[in-house]
């Protein structure tokens, strides 16, 4: 266990963790900036997890469960009066373990000495990590502090522990009592059990739907920029969308199922309402309607309707079928937000939903702050607040959050990216997001499918230029990695010289990659360098020797020696030579 304490206190101070994903020094000033505005009671047991985003630095899907300190956790959840009460009670037990100590026999004394130990080792782990929730740990030090009070108190007189005389009426109707409320719990616990699997049956389906649903939307984004019609149809581009909306009505099963076996289940609701709104759109494009979400809010806040129910009546009319959804989708949220306040998603969910209720324009805007305000790094919360601004007129403020979007949110890029693409060049996307690595490969991936060799040029040269700054910063296979993206910028842009140059830094810090092995080799063959083809051909027939790839190559290095040997004796030189230029 010392080890494991070590351990933890040698990653307090490492310099070497991902800045996406915080460290505990992140993790422990957030939580003392939640205790400087609940310092009392806290936000209440067990809401780190819901609490910890909104004073979080930017982590993007990652969620801190717990504070990683026990002290700041409880300090967190029940204020400074439980995280003082825990306090008192581990001096209380260490006082009584010296004064056993001191005053005790010999056989006491060695019993003191193993209750202080395990005390101290669990008062000092407390201290980087979170252990108090832990039943086995908690119990542990209750057990340990029980013992060292019990035996202080025939030293102290003035300690006793108290005591409860019942008769034998009153006992019974205790323990009945207590039977029934561990039955209550037992059945909540058994429940939750059975829910979770529903759940996490959701979660596999989310990953299947995101796949789909991410092709979906860059194929409509793509054929929004496209003029062709030949690429516009393209059969190779097409989407079975029922077959979408099969996987989500499937998804929305088992979300259900999770929220009636457990009602307060935040996650599910949220979901449940995504969901919804999701299955709502898909059914309308299948059926061919070109009305969207947002152009039917924005027609119901901008008309004047004689009563509540002739507003009502008209979404019913436009919606048909999918006013359920709609429905369905606003009361998710609303459960959401009223079992956890801070569930920023659902906040997005009733500010698209609003307009069932009210015509009212700020309750959407209202509901969006809300969102800010709970989860202000949230990738899903800032693109919503995003197209909320959008549809409020501020373009400015849309384009600010796209950018945070981008820059905080590596899991909503792709659809950051997707709104961009109708709008707007690759070089001038990559001057709004001023984005990095991945975002430039993101960015080059995207544009490169609809965009000229030249006006793409630009954003290579910068993805180039990122790639090998990164490469300097990093050794071994992730330096090597980099050199071979490098490498195949490089001979996408033309510059064989330079790639081949790059390939053979990539080899060093990597020299049993074959697939850098068949770059090299190309970048030989290209340059007429058969002296190199030939010995990296030879590398590669020792480990695959039944590669169809390497056998096209073969062949291309005998063509190109056949080809030199009917060249002119000086011009042959020339180009069997490395790095000469003709």
């Amino acid at each position: 266990r010392l080890d494991t304490i070590w351990t933890e206190l040698g990653a307090i101070f490492s310099d070497t963790d991902d800045a996406n994903l915080a460290g505990r020094r992140e993790v422990w000033q957030a939580a003392v900036e939640t205790i400087t505005d609940f310092p009392v009671l806290g936000t209440g047991i067990g809401s780190h997890a819901a609490v910890s985003k909104a004073y979080m630095p930017p982590t993007d899907k990652l969620i801190f469960t717990h504070a990683e300190n026990s002290y700041l956790n409880l300090g967190v959840e029940t204020g400074l009066v439980g995280l003082g009460l825990a306090i008192i009670s581990l001096v209380i037990g260490l006082t009584c373990c010296a004064v056993v100590f001191f005053k005790g026999t010999s056989q006491e004394q060695i019993i003191a000495i193993a209750l202080t130990g395990g005390l101290t080792t669990g008062t000092v782990h407390a201290a980087v990590d979170f252990i108090w929730y832990v039943p086995a740990c908690s119990t542990l030090m209750m057990l340990l502090g029980a013992c060292a009070v019990q035996l202080a108190s025939s030293h102290i007189h003035a300690l006793s522990l108290p005591r409860f005389t019942l008769d034998r009426v009153s006992a019974t109707i205790a323990s009945v009592g207590a039977v029934t409320v561990l039955v209550f719990i037992g059945h909540q616990q058994l429940q939750a059990a059975k829910a979770r699997a529903f759940f996490e049956d959701s979660i596999k389906q989310s990953r299947t739907l995101e796949k789909l649903s991410r092709q979906s939307t860059t194929l409509v984004a793509q054929q929004a920029v496209k003029t062709e019609k030949k690429n516009a149809d393209s059969p190779a581009e097409s989407i079975d969308e029922r077959g979408v909306v099969t996987e989500l009505e499937a998804r929305i099963n088992s979300l259900e199922k999770t929220v009636a076996l457990q009602p307060d289940h935040v996650h599910a609701w949220t979901d449940l309402a995504f969901c919804k709104l999701e299955h709502f759109g898909l059914t309308r494009r299948i059926v061919g309607e070109t009305v969207g979400l947002t152009e039917i809010r924005q027609t119901v806040e901008q008309t004047q309707f004689e009563s509540t129910e002739a507003r009502i009546t008209w979404i019913q009319k436009v919606t048909g079928n999918g006013f359920q959804d709609l429905t369905q989708a606003m009361n998710a949220a609303l459960r959401a937000v009223t079992v956890n306040p801070c569930a920023g998603n659902a906040w997005c969910v009733l500010a698209s939903t609003s307009f069932l209720n009210t015509q009212d324009s700020d309750l959407p805007q209202a509901c969006t702050e809300q969102a800010m305000r709970v989860r202000p790094h949230e990738g899903q919360v800032l693109f919503e607040a995003a197209n909320q601004a959008e549809l409020s007129g501020d373009a400015t403020r849309a384009m600010q959050l796209r950018q945070q979007c981008f820059a905080e949110c590596p899991s909503e890029r792709g659809r950051v990216l997707n709104v961009l693409l109708p709008m707007m060049s690759a070089v001038a996307v990559c001057e709004l997001l001023q984005p990095d690595v991945t975002g430039l490969r993101a960015i080059d991936g995207l544009w490169s499918r609809s965009s000229s060799k030249e006006d793409i040029k630009p954003v290579k040269e910068l993805r180039l230029a990122k790639v090998y700054e990164a490469a300097q910063h990093v050794k071994g296979t992730k330096q090597s990695s980099l050199l071979y993206e490098a490498a195949i910028l490089e001979r996408t842009l033309g510059n064989n010289d330079n790639a081949a140059a790059t390939i053979t830094a990539a080899l060093v810090a990597n020299p049993n990659n074959f697939q850098m092995r068949l770059v090299h080799i190309d970048l030989a063959l290209a340059s007429g360098d058969t002296t190199t083809a030939k010995k990296e051909i030879d590398w590669c027939l020792l480990r695959r020797p039944d590669s169809q790839k390497l056998q096209g190559r073969i062949q291309q290095l005998k063509q190109l020696r056949i080809k030199q040997a009917n060249m002119p004796t000086a011009l042959n030189k020339s180009v069997g030579t490395p790095g000469a230029r003709r």
